[in-house]
């Protein structure tokens, strides 16, 4: 991540006084929340945990770190409640289903309360780049920033392979899909509100191009990409699949557009054929009635099959789903703090109850 941090230094030497006060600000007067979703490593988790802790510590006056796994083992639960004690501020927030990360990271902004929110995946960028990140948030230019590996498809068939996928998703959920994405990106409130907002169809708001509904910049940087694009073939076709669902209602509304343009479109070839029926003697009746026939059972059925698919759009939005409400189970505040110091009252208040009932 040496390339990565050299290069974020390097535009920061170059951030206006008014984004610079615009950072300062946010460091004394907002609680900013930094979100870790967990990886399969609890080495890097905690590694993670530790080095945003030394970074906010320093740099915040208000902070949160909200740490939120997916079906945790035993060990990692024990080891992040150890970790609790020493290391302030601190959430672990654990979801009983089973999530890959489009849908955990998706997921885990519910459970932050800040101001500004900094999503993080362990490994993935650097503190230097994290900063940077925070102060293009800060700004007030953008209301969500995404971090992107400064990478180019050098061979023809990787090229060819990032545009047909591109082409496809846009098809099946009428979106801009992003590639090269780093596992990192900030927002404020405000984009956190529009995305809950529009629901399901943002699940997987990482990987689209949202600029038509918040204010989204990117920032690159020059680390090679962990993952390759043609990597992890069952991930993406899972997350394809689920891109595909999650646009559910777009399909079967084009579906019913269809069935009602082509059930127009029989009504009116059954009209013309009438009309030949009743000028064209020399045409043979038994072609214009079987045709009359015909288009007014072809307009039927597809009458009906849009009207079926209205019915199923009106269903598939009235019966969105919400499993993590369900499955979700916090450790976090007294939980964790077993300590005089660390308790969540003032201690001169405390001290002068005792006093006052020690004199009577």
């Amino acid at each position: 991540m040496d390339q990565a941090s050299a290069s974020s230094l390097a535009v920061d030497s170059r951030m206006s006084a008014a984004d610079q006060e615009a950072f300062r600000r946010l460091q004394r007067e907002n609680l900013v929340s930094f979100v870790i979703v967990a990886s399969p490593s609890l080495h890097d988790d905690i590694g993670q945990i530790q080095a945003v802790q030394g970074f906010a510590g320093k740099a915040f006056q208000y902070y949160e770190i909200v740490v939120v796994a997916s079906m945790p083992t035993p060990a990692w639960r024990e080891r992040m409640r150890d970790l609790g004690l020493t290391v302030p501020h601190l959430r672990i927030v654990m979801v009983d289903s089973a999530m890959d990360y489009e849908e955990l990271s998706t997921a885990a902004l519910r459970f932050a309360i800040g101001d500004l929110i900094v999503s993080l995946h362990p490994g993935e960028i650097g503190i230097p780049d994290i900063e940077r990140l925070m102060q293009l948030c800060a700004s007030g230019k953008w209301d969500m920033i995404k971090t992107f590996h400064a990478h180019r498809p050098k061979s023809p068939f990787e090229r060819a392979s990032a545009n047909l996928i591109r082409w496809s998703m846009r098809l099946a959920t009428g979106r801009d899909i992003q590639t090269f994405q780093a596992r990192a990106f900030a927002m404020n409130r405000t984009a956190l509100t529009r995305l809950q907002a529009v629901g399901g169809a943002m699940r997987y708001f990482r990987i689209f191009d949202l600029s038509g509904l918040v204010a989204e910049g990117r920032m690159e940087f020059d680390a090679p990409p962990r993952r390759r694009l043609l990597g992890g073939f069952a991930e993406k076709l899972h997350i394809a699949s689920m891109l595909i669902s999650s646009s559910a209602g777009r399909l079967v509304l084009w579906l019913a557009m269809v069935c009602a343009v082509l059930s127009v479109g029989s009504m009116l070839f059954a009209g013309v054929a009438f009309v030949i029926w009743l000028v064209l003697d020399e045409v043979a009746p038994g072609w214009t009635s079987l045709s009359i026939v015909l288009s007014l059972l072809f307009s039927a059925n597809f009458g009906v099959m849009a009207a079926i698919c209205l019915g199923l759009l009106q269903i598939i939005r009235q019966s969105t789903p919400d499993p993590v409400e369900l499955f979700t189970t916090e450790l976090s505040g007294g939980d964790l703090f077993q300590r005089g110091d660390r308790l969540n009252v003032e201690g001169a208040e405390e001290d002068s109850l005792i006093k006052r009932g020690e004199n009577g």
